[in-house]
């Protein structure tokens, strides 16, 4: 056998179905490998690849495929942690479908989650990949920016706004189109005073502004308006 060439190919099954082969130039490393060890590590390996899966889908939302709100919390307490103890810049972005309400009374629920997918995935395209996406709750959305500093969670989030505008919805082959806005209220991390429930609230008041401002809009909260309003616009 040449160098290079596998010393042996073992297909990974994972319910029945070949998920992928595992090669190895053992020659090239100078050990012997046995077939029962080879077997072995094949299970060990298809068993860590559907944890794995299992893992993912309990921490997505299925729908959205951004992370599910109990996870994003959980991310959040670590990156408040990290920005803490690292005194790292840390920001959060809350948005919200605009008039959803009105989407799944005229074209129906079905019509109304083919929205939220097409909008969580213009979402997910406009941020960067050390970003946590979050569906927060029905047409919420929350999005987790590490490394974001005060001047730039401004143009982030419009950024976001602009992706999910930027072109009309179309479903259903084309039958059904429209376009579909978000409001968005961010707030940077104020590293002596913020906990992760107070930072939700003060991006969720400047999401509150910017729906009262009247929406597809941006605001920022700069943590200098204390009180926050009983109750959020509709829609």
């Amino acid at each position: 056998m040449r160098h290079g060439e596998p010393a042996f190919a073992l297909p990974l099954m994972l319910e029945g179905r070949l998920i992928g082969l595992l090669a190895c130039d053992a020659g090239a490393l100078g050990v012997r490998i046995e077939t029962g060890t080879i077997a072995n590590l094949g299970a060990h390996l298809g068993l860590a690849i559907e944890n794995s899966r299992h893992y993912m889908g309990a921490i997505t939302d299925m729908l959205t495929r951004m992370r599910s709100k109990r996870y994003g919390m959980a991310r959040l307490e670590e990156a408040i942690f990290g920005a803490k103890r690292h005194r790292r810049d840390l920001a959060l972005v809350m948005l919200d479908i605009d008039d959803f309400k009105r989407v799944n009374d005229t074209y129906g629920h079905v019509t109304g989650d083919q929205t939220l997918h097409e909008v969580a995935a213009r979402l997910l395209r406009s941020i960067r990949k050390s970003d946590v996406p979050v569906r927060y709750g029905g047409e919420e959305f929350m999005i987790i920016l590490t490394q974001t500093q005060a001047a730039d969670l401004g143009p982030a989030a419009e950024r976001m706004r602009l992706a999910v505008a930027a072109a009309p919805i179309a479903l259903q082959s084309g039958s059904v189109s429209f376009v579909v806005t978000v409001s968005a209220g961010a707030a940077v991390f104020r590293r002596d005073l913020d906990d992760a429930e107070s930072l939700v609230k003060r991006a969720d008041r400047a999401l509150y502004r910017a729906k009262e401002a009247g929406r597809n809009r941006v605001e920022v909260d700069d943590g200098t308006k204390l009180d926050a309003p009983e109750s959020r616009a509709a829609g």
